[in-house]
């Protein structure tokens, strides 16, 4: 991705417009939820797609699942119900 920046200013209720030019550049459309974050001190600006869902499974690729732990913990309390009926 090529760096494309410009200095704004924000405005007195914490507003920052956006240039066309960037917004262009990453499809961003009006009325569309953005999520903003922090990360080493610098604010980080994403589009969120309409298409929730891929998004946030995008978004967490590559960070650790629980899903497995907590089959596998489900599966053992299951094991343990079983068997305190037999």
């Amino acid at each position: 991705m090529s760096k494309m920046g410009t200095t704004m200013t924000m405005g007195p209720k914490g507003q920052i417009v956006i240039p066309a030019a960037v917004r262009r550049a990453v499809d961003l459309q009006p009325g569309q939820r953005v999520d903003i974050e922090v990360r080493n001190g610098v604010v980080v600006l994403t589009p969120i797609p309409n298409d929730l869902i891929k998004y946030l499974a995008g978004k967490y690729k590559g960070t650790p699942s629980p899903l497995k732990d907590l089959i596998a913990e489900h599966a053992e309390e299951v094991r343990r119900d079983e068997e305190g009926r037999l």
